[in-house]
């Protein structure tokens, strides 16, 4: 508690997280290959959490995959985004 300043209220304004894709947004695997496995990585920033969601396709719904960094790497067919969050402010990206 600061005893000095009793009564006012401190508000301070964050921006929402900048998620910056890499330029490939389309990864290509052989129809073969399984398991496959496609890093993605997107620029990290300090005190940002991610959050990485998968559906199978445009039809589905996106279901959290347990992984929090910035760095993904696909292990299934579909369509991914990040949940970038600071604790304040969150944003998605578009559908990888």
């Amino acid at each position: 508690a600061n005893c000095a300043n009793t009564g006012i209220l401190q508000v301070e304004v964050k921006e929402s997280p900048v998620i910056t894709l890499p330029d490939a947004k389309e990864y290509l695997v052989c129809k073969n290959t399984n398991p496959i496995a496609v890093t993605i990585e997107i620029s990290s920033q300090p005190d940002v959490n991610y959050l990485w969601y998968y559906r199978a396709d445009d039809l589905g719904v996106f279901r959290y995959q347990d992984e929090t960094t910035s760095d993904f790497v696909a292990t299934k067919r579909g369509e991914y985004q990040v949940k970038a969050t600071n604790g304040v402010c969150s944003s998605f990206s578009p559908i990888i």
